[in-house]
């Protein structure tokens, strides 16, 4: 009796500590899975992802170099200085009103002391100062375009990566389903072909399957690696940190193509880019034409020196005072350098006009696109769920007729392999999707 309770006692005991090992398996996954959703990830990319900084480092250097000094504005101050000392041999013969006086020394020491303070102020220079500061203001608002433009790029692109994380994450798990009613048919087979119902080659056949799907899994699971690796990259964090992302692909976005047609030109930061570009060109021209006319600038100094000999006929000499003008400076020739400059310029500007019209035409074909692949894919989509449905249904129905020895392994084999492939047509039907949809978004700047 006491041998009874002690071995029901020690039942009771595994039971326990069983439950205990798989609670801690379960809050050891749970920690090393850490949840990550779109938004988080979107959070963090905007945060830290290091083409963004890069874009805001740039765009700080265009509004650095945006001040009124390097229009050419401001005057320029200069202080200048220098001390100098010497040794030399002095052999001299001056004329005085006796006859003439020789000096002869050597070792003689001699310094000087010089210093200058200067200011030079452009007071006209055909124009070109102001061209040159509305110049710099459309680089910095380029820059700031820009700027943006990276963030639609990287938000586009955190959400490409993290539901490539998805779709690998759904792949594997059809891959394992597949797996399960693969294995279930094996048990069927081996049961079957032990009673003498079936060939033993229909149970080969079948544990060769098995270990297809099982290749396929250990392969899918490198896939889902190295997708999460590519997202983990994108948010500038080590590549093997861990995390676990949604179930499911949301798919609500209904586009309005008349509203988005008409966004696109306002909208799309690229053309804007190329709209300052042009501008920019052009400035480029009234910038060089300014450098035709005459320049006048206002120039002022004060200067001191000091001179000390040890011998010689100037022993010492001493000067100092304020000097203040104006002076022109006109181009006459320059080799031709300023026509060529110019018309250099006035190519560029031109072919920066093609190039924002030939963008205008691939953007309204890129939204066409993107509009019709989305539909395409929503269609798509929408059989293909159907079809999923009804592959899933058809193969459980097919291993339940093999159970019952009412068909042969092979139907239940054609059956799986219907259902495996409308399940990755399904997922990448939705991921695309879901791309087109992202791709909309970007043309319009609408994230």
């Amino acid at each position: 009796m006491n041998l009874l309770i002690f071995n029901v006692e020690l039942v009771a005991v595994k039971k326990f500590v069983t439950i205990l090992c798989g609670m801690f398996l379960v809050l050891a996954t749970a920690h090393s899975q850490t949840y990550l959703s779109v938004d988080d990830a979107l959070r963090m990319a905007l945060e830290k992802n290091y083409d963004i900084i890069i874009s805001k480092n740039n765009d700080l250097i265009d509004k650095t170099n945006n001040t009124l000094g390097n229009s050419g504005f401001l005057p320029t101050i200069t202080l200048n200085g220098a001390n100098n000392y010497g040794v030399s041999n002095i052999n001299q013969e001056m004329s005085t009103t006796t006859g003439t006086k020789e000096i002869i020394q050597e070792g003689a020491t001699n310094s000087s002391l010089t210093a200058n303070i200067s200011l030079n102020w452009t007071l006209f220079d055909g124009g070109k100062m102001f061209v040159t500061k509305h110049k710099l203001n459309e680089i910095q608002a380029q820059g700031e375009l820009e700027v943006k433009a990276q963030v639609q790029q990287t938000i586009s692109d955190v959400i490409g990566a993290y539901y490539n994380v998805l779709k690998q994450k759904q792949q594997l798990l059809s891959i394992r389903e597949a797996i399960k009613y693969n294995t279930e048919q094996v048990k069927i087979l081996e049961t079957t072909n032990n009673n003498g119902l079936s060939p033993k080659n229909f149970l080969l056949q079948a544990k060769i399957d098995l270990n297809v799907y099982k290749q396929s899994a250990i392969n899918q699971k490198n896939l889902l690696l190295e997708s999460k690796r590519t997202l983990n990259h994108l948010l500038a964090r080590d590549s093997e940190v861990e995390f676990d992302v949604a179930d499911s692909i949301p798919n609500n976005f209904i586009p309005n193509k008349e509203e988005l047609t008409k966004k696109l030109y306002s909208n799309n930061l690229d053309l804007l880019i190329l709209e300052k570009a042009k501008n920019i060109n052009e400035l480029t021209v009234s910038e060089l034409n300014a450098t035709r006319y005459p320049k006048v600038s206002f120039n002022s100094a004060y200067n001191y020196s000091q001179v000390n000999n040890s011998a010689g006929n100037l022993l010492r000499n001493n000067s100092n005072g304020l000097v203040a003008g104006a002076s022109v400076t006109m181009p006459i020739y320059q080799g031709g350098n300023i026509n060529r400059q110019v018309k250099v310029a006035k190519l560029q500007y031109q072919s920066g006009i093609y190039t924002l019209d030939n963008a205008k035409l691939q953007l309204k074909k890129d939204l066409q696109n993107a509009l019709d692949d989305y539909q395409t894919q929503k269609e798509l989509l929408e059989v293909e769920i159907e079809n999923d449905a009804l592959s899933k249904e058809n193969l459980v129905i097919a291993i339940e007729r093999l159970r019952l020895g009412q068909s042969t392994s092979l139907e239940a084999r054609q059956a799986q392999e219907s259902f495996v492939e409308s399940e990755t047509r399904r997922i990448n039907f939705n991921y695309n999707l879901k791309l087109a949809e992202t791709r909309i978004k970007q043309l319009v700047a609408e994230f």
